[in-house]
């Protein structure tokens, strides 16, 4: 998904991975690359500024 810039499936993909999986080293790898899609994300909404929910 982020391949073909598809930001929003991959954090929800991404989302749904951690929560089965919360303690594999894949999760942590999702969650350290989840602010940078959601940056993706806004960018591609047209903010720039960091996320409101942060």
């Amino acid at each position: 998904a982020v391949t073909d810039k598809q930001y929003r499936s991959a954090i929800e993909v991404g989302e749904e991975l951690v929560r089965e999986f919360p303690n594999s080293r894949y999760a942590r790898e999702i969650v350290s690359m989840m602010p940078a899609l959601r940056q993706h994300l806004l960018k591609e909404a047209g903010h720039d500024g960091p996320p409101d929910d942060q």
